[in-house]
């Protein structure tokens, strides 16, 4: 089992404001630095519409309307269609 230790620090709240400050601006810079990276193979996949619609929770009709109005693109293959991970996320992240 891992010893946990604890310590208690007294801190003005000027001090704890400028301390949290700091640990959500360095998360911040992570999340950024990470989304500016390059995608890996698995942002790379492509999804069948099956596989959408499972991982959004959608009827394929609502997929299919996404798809016809140009709000989330797709590629088609003969008569299959597919969507591309990076730019389903990237639909995810500007909906809301």
């Amino acid at each position: 089992m891992r010893e946990q230790s604890f310590q208690m620090i007294n801190l003005s709240m000027d001090d704890l404001s400028k301390l949290i400050t700091s640990c959500i601006s360095e998360q911040f810079k992570v999340i950024r630095e990470y989304n500016h990276s390059k995608p890996s193979e698995k942002e790379k996949e492509i999804l069948s519409v099956d596989e959408v619609t499972d991982l959004l929770g959608l009827s394929k009709t609502t997929l299919w309307k996404y798809r016809k109005n140009g709000t989330l693109p797709a590629k088609k293959v003969g008569s299959r269609v597919y969507y591309s991970r990076a730019e389903l996320f990237n639909f995810l992240n500007n909906a809301g």
